[in-house]
């Protein structure tokens, strides 16, 4: 979809994001019947206020599911922005329902947290969607590491094999990272910790 509104390459505004066009961009959005979107502007990286503003007003207009790469990516390279908001917006209903159907059964004031894909927990609140693509990988290698130190073991080779792949990793005291991921037909930008899939279809 598109809509009339500029940022130059410093994040300066050319063309403002007009109280008109958010209204007609509104009804076209709401004329979809699509309940999900993913916003990516032109130098959003420098300056989100467009993509602010626009998901601000489909917020009024009912549409809460908003996934700015503003706030998800917020480096240049409008594709891969544009890609991780994709790649959160697809995922968003199916883990929000989920999440809030196990904050339903939590007692009050209970601590909830959620492992991402770079072996971290957050709390579920903070918790983007495009960070969960490869938890369960990343909370083997956590768990071995944490092991593999109470056993006194400083450098090892993890291997978790399930019945569809066997994932991989390196650890000698400090977990190696990476940032552009390919999960699936997924390309996008987050934190992960460094797996390889060195099997498949088992």
């Amino acid at each position: 979809m598109k809509w009339t509104e500029r940022l130059d390459a410093a994040g300066g505004v050319l063309t403002p994001l007009t109280g008109v066009e958010l209204e007609r961009i509104a009804e076209a959005v709401k004329d979809t019947g699509i309940e999900v979107w993913a916003v990516a502007l032109l130098h959003s990286y420098r300056n989100p206020v467009h993509e602010v503003q626009l998901k601000e007003k489909l917020h009024r207009e009912g549409i809460l599911s908003v996934s700015l790469s503003s706030e998800l990516m917020p480096a240049i390279k409008l594709l891969l922005r544009a890609q991780t908001a994709v790649v959160n917006a697809c995922l968003a209903p199916v883990m929000q329902a989920y999440l809030g159907a196990v904050w339903e059964k939590l007692p009050p004031q209970s601590a909830f947290c959620v492992m991402t894909s770079a072996g971290g927990l957050v709390g579920a609140s903070l918790f983007a969607p495009k960070d969960s693509l490869l938890s369960g990988p990343a909370g083997g290698v956590v768990g071995a590491a944490t092991v593999a130190r109470l056993s006194g073991i400083t450098k090892m080779l993890t291997l978790d094999m399930g019945g569809t792949s066997t994932d991989v990793a390196r650890y000698d005291g400090n977990y190696d990272y990476r940032y552009d991921l390919r999960v699936g037909d997924a390309h996008l930008r987050s934190p992960a910790l460094a797996i390889e899939t060195v099997a498949a279809e088992g």
